[in-house]
């Protein structure tokens, strides 16, 4: 199933300019390297976890389709933004397969079209309904850890300009909640928003890659010496007290 997937997906990318650069804000290469990367972060939380092929190849196969919606977006609006561009990428990715018919093409079973479709829809969203039931919970948890995961091992190179903390985002992070995309106003917003990431973590694998590949830190470089001295020293303090506390949460 995966290699299929892989297949279409260098096929339907092939339209797009790959070659363009990954460190400029929005680009198809960042998209294509970012698909690339949730597929390496699934594949390790994966191990252990499935026992059969077909489960891993399942997972895999959502995370190299995640994001087939974010290429027609920014063909489209030149952002990656859904909030102001009102366009769920999501939706889009799903669209996308069912319009090329994939499913069909590859014999994909209707239990298996439905854990696809479900946990692409909800890798964006601000939570997972708790009506979901197994096993699409468990896909859909996986798929947001690879996402997130893939999004903070990044190190960027663009500078933020020094812009103050929107106050539903800063209530956001002081009550350990994920921030919510249509509250973030400013580019500290932005990365506030994405340090805020770690609240939505569901598995162990994924707080110790976290851990040892010092995502926070990095994320946390970008805005030292754009907010006030005291909200840079809380917000360390908090997400300390937040790794710590995901022991306790985290399976």
């Amino acid at each position: 199933m995966y290699e299929k997937a892989c297949r279409f997906f260098e096929e339907f990318t092939s339209q797009y300019q790959i070659e363009d650069d990954f460190y400029e804000v929005f680009t198809y290469s960042r998209k294509y390297i970012h698909s690339k990367t949730v597929v390496e972060y699934m594949n390790h939380l994966v191990k252990g976890k499935f026992q059969k092929d077909h489960d891993i190849q399942l997972a895999k196969t959502i995370a190299i389709f995640h994001d087939l919606g974010r290429f027609t977006q920014l063909e489209k609006y030149h952002s990656y933004n859904d909030t102001i561009t009102h366009f769920d990428h999501a939706k889009e990715s799903i669209r996308i397969l069912k319009e090329a018919n994939w499913f069909r093409k590859n014999q994909i079973s209707k239990e298996e079209e439905s854990i696809l479709c479900c946990a692409i829809y909800f890798h964006n969203k601000w939570q997972i309904p708790s009506s979901v039931q197994e096993p699409w919970m468990t896909y859909s948890k996986l798929i947001r850890d690879a996402d997130k995961l893939a999004i903070l091992s990044v190190k960027e190179k663009q500078p933020i300009e020094k812009s103050p903390i929107s106050e539903k985002v800063w209530q956001s992070f002081q009550n350990n909640e994920l921030v919510q995309n249509k509250d973030k106003k400013t580019p500290t917003d932005f990365i506030i928003g994405t340090l805020s990431f770690l609240y939505d973590i569901h598995y162990e694998k994924s707080k110790k890659l976290i851990q040892e590949e010092k995502m926070m830190e990095n994320w946390l470089q970008r805005v030292e010496g754009k907010i006030p001295p005291k909200q840079m020293e809380e917000i360390q303090k908090i997400i300390k007290e937040a790794l710590e506390k995901r022991k306790e949460n985290v399976r």
